[in-house]
């Protein structure tokens, strides 16, 4: 059987560390769980660009201290 589950965000991590590159996602369910995935791996991201995946549309920023809504996928 098939996981049709949507993937509606494309995601682009960037570190505090401006020397190290930039994380990118290309197919995220949910920005909250990608937050709990980067806490276990105690990858210290500054914030999160989201994108819509399949228009590559700006939908917002996350930062890591501010509570996770997950966006419209519109």
């Amino acid at each position: 059987m098939a996981n049709n589950t949507p993937t509606p965000y494309r995601c682009d991590v960037f570190h505090k560390d401006k020397n190290r590159h930039p994380l990118k996602y290309q197919f995220i369910k949910s920005i909250y769980y990608l937050h709990k995935l980067l806490q276990k791996e105690g990858f210290d991201y500054h914030y999160i660009n989201v994108y819509n995946r399949k228009t590559d549309v700006y939908l917002g920023r996350q930062y890591f201290d501010k509570f996770i809504i997950d966006k419209p996928p519109y």
